[in-house]
């Protein structure tokens, strides 16, 4: 892979304390490098341009306190081929303000270890959605279930996440599914964790149950 077709990695935060982790954890991995790092929202305005194609990794707290939630969403639907990475240490914070999907191409706990960050960076980089998984540690230590099991009131999925919930609810597991979708078990897998973040579960008993009973498996439901 040549440098020209190297995916472009914007660090975009204020008081840049990522920029040397994430350097550091990209710097081996022939197929990014980071185009530029910092934490002024006008100066990364000027790099972007409607055809731009860059990952861009920022924290919620920058998104809150630089540019604001309003001229965030504006400017981010307005560049499509900007893809946002959005770290955070409670990750349903970023659903409970509407940030999910449309706005946001992965969401990554603060806590990931690098393997996880990397494994999530690829998912965006090569076009699909990813969640950290529910299970990683809460840094404040409260890993109590009421805190994985807060449900949010309204859940939407998209047409493949559907699909995979209904075959999930059938028995078939990431492999069989992996195999009738033409993806990567590492896919499904991916998809199945965003599953379990999105209704607010900590594994798939809870997930199917709690789909049936929100009518998103409607033929469960009534058998």
């Amino acid at each position: 892979m040549t440098c020209q077709e190297k995916h472009q990695l914007v660090i975009l935060e204020d008081g840049l304390l990522l920029c040397d982790g994430i350097r550091e954890w990209v710097s081996d991995e022939e197929n990014y490098e980071v185009l530029c790092q910092t934490g002024d929202w006008e100066e990364f305005k000027k790099l972007s341009s409607s055809d731009a194609e860059m990952i861009v990794i920022t924290t919620l707290q920058y998104i809150h306190t630089k540019p604001g939630l309003k001229e965030y969403s504006d400017f981010v639907c307005n560049y499509p081929s900007i893809h946002v990475i959005c770290l955070n240490h409670d990750t349903r914070d970023i659903v409970s303000l509407n940030l999910f999907e449309s706005k946001i191409s992965g969401i990554i706990s603060l806590t990931a270890r690098k393997e996880e960050f990397l494994f999530g960076l690829e998912n965006v980089a090569n076009g699909r959605f990813y969640i950290s998984s529910v299970n990683s540690p809460d840094p404040s230590g409260n890993n109590n279930a009421e805190s994985h099991n807060r449900q949010p009131e309204t859940i939407v999925l998209t047409p493949r996440e559907l699909e995979i919930l209904n075959l999930i609810s059938l028995g078939f597991n990431d492999k069989e599914i992996g195999g009738h979708l033409h993806l990567s078990k590492r896919t499904i897998d991916g998809y199945r964790n965003g599953l379990l973040f999105k209704f607010g579960v900590r594994n798939t008993a809870q997930l199917i149950r709690f789909a049936i009973e929100k009518k998103y498996l409607i033929q469960e439901a009534n058998k």
